[in-house]
Formats: structure tokens, C-alpha cells, sequence
């Protein structure tokens, strides 16, 4: 009875968390596992080399030379890390494939001849047209139209 009781008071098996490193824990159901292993591999990497340990430190006493060490102090001072695991994440792969193909849906829509909303480009000049024969361009044969159209307009009076 009183393990019946302690387990009661425990809460529910929902409200455990892992303690710990974020990025170390056992890898989930809703994650590729060899994903996860390459992006925390990654994530290692570049936390290491960028000096970013995950526990603040002191602000510099000179400023930064660049934007870049500024940034970098900024996420020092603060305990930032990289962390790419979320990438490995079926729900977070998915939702990059449907914004990958809307995006791509978005840029052929826009560079169609007629755009999106009339936003694209004219449609072009040098397209081939069957008139064109062997050997001729598409230039000499509009020449040619236009030179047979300025020869049968009909001529002013006056």
C-alpha cells in the first residue's frame, strides 16, 4: 500500500523529463537514430570549435573585433549552444519537405511567362517559333516578318 501511495504521489509518467544534457539524451521514437548520432556528432563539433560550452561566462573587457566575435560573445555570455538533434526529428523532416516542395510550387509559379499576378518576367524574346528554318535564327526570321508586314501596309495618301 504505501508503494501505491508513493507511486500516486509521483505524478503521472507524463511529467517525467530527462535531466541533463539536452542534446544526450536517449534517442526518442519520433527520432532517426542515425541522424540524431550525425547532427549531435555535428553539433559537438562546432560547439567546440566556436568556444560555446553551454555554461555563461563573463562578459569581455575589450570589445569584439568583428560582428562575428560579437555574436559569438554574445551567445558565450548567455551559455548558447548549437544543437541540429531537432533536425532528426520525423515531425520536424516532414514539415521541411512540405515547406521545400511550397517554396519550389512558389518560385515555379513566379517564373512562369504569366508570373504569379503578372509579377514574372515577359516571356522571351528568342523563343523558337516553327517558322524558323534550318540555319536561321530566330532574329533573321523576325526580320523577315517584320519587313513583310512594313511592305504590305497600305501606303498614306496625301
Amino acid at each position: 500500500a504505501a508503494a501505491a501511495a508513493a507511486a500516486a504521489a509521483a505524478g503521472n509518467w507524463r511529467d517525467v523529463r530527462y535531466h541533463g544534457d539536452w542534446m544526450m539524451r536517449p534517442i526518442a521514437s519520433n527520432e532517426i537514430a542515425w541522424l540524431v548520432r550525425l547532427f549531435v556528432g555535428i553539433s559537438r563539433a562546432v560547439n567546440t570549435r566556436l568556444g560555446l560550452t553551454g555554461t555563461p561566462t563573463p562578459p569581455r573587457d575589450e570589445p569584439a573585433p568583428t560582428v562575428t566575435e560579437e555574436l559569438l560573445d554574445f551567445a558565450r555570455r548567455r551559455g548558447w549552444r548549437v544543437n541540429l538533434r531537432p533536425l532528426a526529428e520525423i515531425q520536424t523532416l516532414a514539415w521541411l519537405t512540405v515547406l521545400f516542395f511550397v517554396c519550389k510550387w512558389i518560385w515555379i509559379l513566379i517564373r512562369s511567362d504569366g508570373g504569379l499576378f503578372g509579377l514574372g518576367d515577359e516571356p522571351h524574346a528568342d523563343v523558337v517559333t516553327p517558322a524558323v528554318g534550318l540555319g536561321q535564327s530566330p532574329l533573321d526570321s523576325r526580320y523577315q516578318q517584320q519587313q513583310q508586314q512594313q511592305h504590305w501596309q497600305p501606303q498614306p495618301h496625301g
